[in-house]
């Protein structure tokens, strides 16, 4: 058989006619990929400074929450559970703004990737009407999975906060917080 093989898999396959194939981009050169770690050198030296205090604080929570633990277990449940509910939304959030963004560049360029872009391998170009549809589901679905993320991390807080308040009603009226019977065997 000479050619390439025509026949298309579903994984190959396009979502809609108007996604033809707009070219490609070569990757850049080998001197330039010595010369972009220099231009990426005061980003890094950035993250690394955030990622230190984030690190910082992290560590002062967790020393808090441990001693915490020998005093009050439920609050130091409680504190826990909103520490995870943060950090884990925040590198949600983060993650669903660099998406959007990158889609709306790549909306307002009418093409992925834009025509500077500098690639490190070769990469097809889409546009038309299959960037405009590629870009509105992930402009859909990306806030939807952060509204889940962040829903599910509210509501690990909410069981952490309730439990603590039963538990804290509890000890204020005298009586003991109810607890499922041992199950035992005949």
């Amino acid at each position: 058989m000479s050619g390439p093989d025509r026949r298309a898999s579903i994984w190959t396959r396009e979502l809609t006619p108007s996604c033809r194939r707009h070219g490609d981009i070569e990757p850049i050169d080998a001197t330039e990929h010595r010369r972009r770690p220099v231009r990426l050198l005061p980003w890094l030296v950035a993250a690394l400074l955030v990622l230190w205090g984030w690190g910082a604080w992290l560590r002062s929570e967790r020393a808090a929450i441990d001693a915490l633990a020998h005093t009050d277990h439920l609050d130091a449940v409680c504190r826990g559970a909103m520490l995870v509910s943060v950090g884990a939304g925040t590198a949600v959030l983060f993650a669903v703004a660099t998406c959007v963004w990158a889609m709306l560049v790549a909306l307002r360029a009418g093409r992925w990737p834009p025509a500077d872009a500098r690639v490190w391998q070769r990469t097809r170009v889409i546009g038309g009407g299959c960037l405009r549809l590629r870009c509105g589901l992930v402009l859909l679905l990306a806030p939807a999975s952060a509204l889940f993320h962040v829903h599910t991390g509210a509501r690990l807080v909410g069981w952490a906060w309730n439990t603590y308040a039963d538990a804290r009603a509890g000890d204020a009226s005298g009586a003991a917080v109810p607890v499922k019977p041992e199950r035992t065997e005949p």
